[in-house]
């Protein structure tokens, strides 16, 4: 909701490029928390840090599109790998690693 965003918000101290960036402070001891990808967090971080998930954010999603580009020249080849990664194997490696490949 957007009152939980505006709570969430007003605690904000450093707004970083990526989630890398965010992971990297929180792992340097540079942050107390933030807010990454759970696919962000491998289990070899589970020493240094721990995820914890928040309600108020359960309704964010990030979308990765795919699409094959009008002028490659690999079309076929594009048409395969999104053929690939939404379907059968692909798919379920992309669920194993924590994205809803819906």
């Amino acid at each position: 909701s957007a009152e939980d965003k505006d709570k969430i918000l007003k605690n904000v101290v450093s707004s970083e490029v990526n989630v890398k960036d965010v992971l990297g402070k929180v792992l340097l001891g540079e942050a107390d928390c933030g807010v990454v990808y759970n696919t962000d967090l491998s289990a070899a971080m589970s020493d240094k840090a721990e995820a914890v998930r928040l309600k108020e954010l359960d309704s964010v999603t990030a979308e990765y599109p795919a699409a094959v580009i009008k002028s490659t020249r690999n079309k076929t080849e594009a048409e395969l790998f999104i053929k690939f990664i939404t379907t059968g194997k692909g798919r379920d490696i992309l669920i194993k690693y924590g994205f809803d490949a819906g």
